[in-house]
């Protein structure tokens, strides 16, 4: 005799005594989830499972003994899942790709979009629309406890434009390829049908036909992906503290999808500053062409006696067509950065959004079914609350007719805490783990694509900026040093001004000094340690980081010169402009490279060559 505790259902089996806390499921077969049971007597054939569903027939076949993840005894299960896991990479090998395209729109009282569905299923394609995804989407949510079903795409009444339908068609071609890589989903009957039949008539009436009771496809027996996906639930084990279990599941999807929705909104915010910031670089790169466009006529019309004005101005306007130039490679190189965020931050997190609107639904059903539970619990105790009364006041025949209603209350407590238990199985042996599993690695593989993409764009930017140095015969180590000035608020892009020689030789002027210069350090090559093995100019990012009046400062204390931090010091103070001034990137200005403010709470590694800065000049 097996009793299954907790449950009021008592079921006799030839041969088998022990004990078991369970239910009964259909047709003789009870889940058990603690069990202790031995043949005819015999001690030693005892087996302790988990989790099992056992068979109270004859056929010692029908018995599936352990739990996932192989309990005692679970030999079985082990196979199970090795079976199991082989038909998922089967299905993996062979996907099931769906295409959708051709759409047409039928005008009317209620006009609508349909769209052509192609798949290996039917090379010909089926036409559907929007509602018969959502029709299809419902069934397999009904159908298959514990499974987050991919969410549809948002619905909407107006807007039926052509980029809206490429939008359309784009979203539905994701929403059915995600479903069709599950591989329950992908051999569930009705889905079949969705991909397959292709007359517009039997394909209503087959969606009609599913409200009847039993509907097509609702039986295991008809049915591939749903047989196989109720042989999972019935191995997966139930915690036994299930609900703990699930509150913190409710709590981690809760917290991920505010911090999903923040990431989202932050990085659709960048993507619009990216295209700003494109769009003003193409105003700054039209500036800068204007101003040779303009000045390059009057250059050219200067009488004689300005001879030398002209000569310096051609070398200033040769100097404006290579600003203009690196002007327009760093235009387009910043074009790219709007379709990357879009791309990869933005459609990343909108895909992150959906699959927690999927998981939400399956924790929503859940929370209905425990909830059709506990109303047929209450139903349940007040009929047998009735029928006690009955029994009490001595009224036992009109008690004994309570029976049949109290037995299918009971059926129906049954089949409700099943449902929920079935639910909470699919969720917490299954989908948490995948689901999470998938975020991560979706999350690794969108930012280090973005990271492979920034990488590239930076090393064109040094490209660009390199050659740009080179164009304008400029030393890469002077140039550096200068602007590390800057950075310090020294007003390093002032100390290039020309002597009154320089002014008076216009071949000094026209080579910019650059090559030729003395950059003032003690090697003697002219393009200085970061030329690349090219003859290109390089510049390291590390060159810049270590700047500003306080730098100075830190730097002498580290080195342990009491003297020079002192010096330091009152430099520091001086380049504290009280004029009200924003001069570039200075005192409080922001720095990109990580000087001002930024210095005094980041310590950055030490400057290739630019010395300690100096106090500036009293007229300063």
């Amino acid at each position: 005799a097996w009793r299954g505790r907790g449950s009021r259902t008592r079921v006799d089996g030839p041969g088998r005594r022990g004990e078991c806390e369970g239910e009964v499921v259909s047709g003789g077969w009870v889940r058990v989830m603690a069990a202790k049971w031995s043949n005819d007597g015999d001690a030693s054939a005892a087996v302790t499972s988990s989790m099992a569903e056992v068979s109270l027939g004859d056929d010692e076949s029908k018995r599936a003994a352990g739990g996932a993840g192989g309990a005692a005894g679970g030999g079985g299960t082990e196979e199970f899942w090795r079976t199991e896991f082989a038909w998922h990479e089967e299905c993996a090998s062979e996907p099931l790709l769906v295409m959708i395209s051709d759409p047409k729109t039928t005008s009317g009282f209620k006009s609508y979009t349909t769209y052509l569905v192609k798949c290996a299923l039917c090379p010909g394609g089926v036409r559907r629309r929007f509602s018969d995804w959502e029709w299809v989407r419902g069934v397999l949510a009904k159908r298959y406890d514990g499974v987050a079903v991919p969410a549809m795409p948002e619905k909407r009444v107006m807007n039926q434009g052509k980029e809206f339908i490429e939008g359309r068609m784009s979203d539905l071609t994701d929403f059915t390829n995600e479903v069709t890589r599950n591989p329950y989903l992908r051999y569930d009957a009705s889905l079949v049908k969705f991909l397959t039949v292709a007359d517009t008539g039997a394909w209503d009436s087959y969606k009609k036909s599913t409200v009847a009771s039993p509907a097509p496809g609702a039986a295991a027996e008809d049915n591939e992906g749903l047989a196989r996906w109720e042989k999972v639930i019935s191995v997966l084990p139930l915690p036994e503290d299930a609900e703990a279990c699930m509150t913190a599941m409710r709590q981690l999807v809760g917290e991920t999808e505010a911090s999903i929705s923040a990431v989202l909104h932050a990085a659709r915010k960048f993507m619009d500053r990216s295209a700003a910031y494109a769009a003003s670089l193409q105003e700054l790169k039209d500036a800068v062409g204007g101003w040779k466009a303009k000045t390059a006529p009057i250059v050219d019309e200067m009488p004689e006696p300005l001879e030398i004005t002209r000569a310096h101005s051609a070398a200033l306007l040769e100097s404006l067509g290579h600003a203009s130039t690196a002007m327009a490679q760093w235009h387009d190189l910043a074009c790219f950065q709007p379709n990357e965020v879009r791309l990869f931050l933005v459609t990343g997190m909108e895909v992150e959004m959906n699959k927690i609107r999927s998981f939400k639904d399956v924790l929503a059903q859940r929370e209905s079914a425990q909830n059709a539970y506990t109303t047929a619990w209450h139903a349940l105790d007040r009929l047998e609350f009735q029928q006690k009364k009955l029994r009490d006041g001595g009224k036992a025949d009109k008690a004994a007719k309570m029976d049949a209603q109290i037995a299918a209350a009971q059926e129906t407590v049954e089949s409700t805490k099943l449902k929920v238990d079935n639910i909470t199985r699919g969720i917490l042996g299954s989908e948490a783990g995948k689901r999470t599993l998938d975020r991560a690695r979706r999350f690794a593989s969108v930012f280090g694509q973005l990271a492979s993409l920034n990488i590239a764009s930076g090393l064109r930017a040094q490209q660009l900026w390199s050659g740009f140095l080179m164009d304008m015969d400029l030393n890469t180590e002077e140039m550096v040093g200068l602007a590390q000035k800057t950075l310090a608020g020294e007003r390093g892009h002032l100390n290039r001004d020309a002597s009154l020689q320089e002014s008076l030789n216009p071949d000094a002027a026209a080579s910019g000094g650059g090559a030729g210069a003395d950059d003032g350090d003690d090697d003697d090559d002219d393009g200085g340690d970061g030329d690349g093995a090219d003859g290109t100019p390089t510049v390291s990012y590390d060159d810049f980081v270590e700047v500003g009046p306080d730098a100075a400062v830190r730097r002498a204390s580290q080195e342990g010169d009491a003297g020079g931090a002192a010096a330091a010091a009152t430099a520091a103070a001086a380049a504290d402009d009280d004029d009200g001034d924003d001069d570039a990137w200075g005192g409080g200005g922001a720095n990109p490279f990580g000087g001002g403010e930024a210095a005094e709470t980041a310590a950055a590694p030490e400057p290739v060559s630019a010395p300690a800065p100096a106090a500036p000049a009293a007229d300063e």
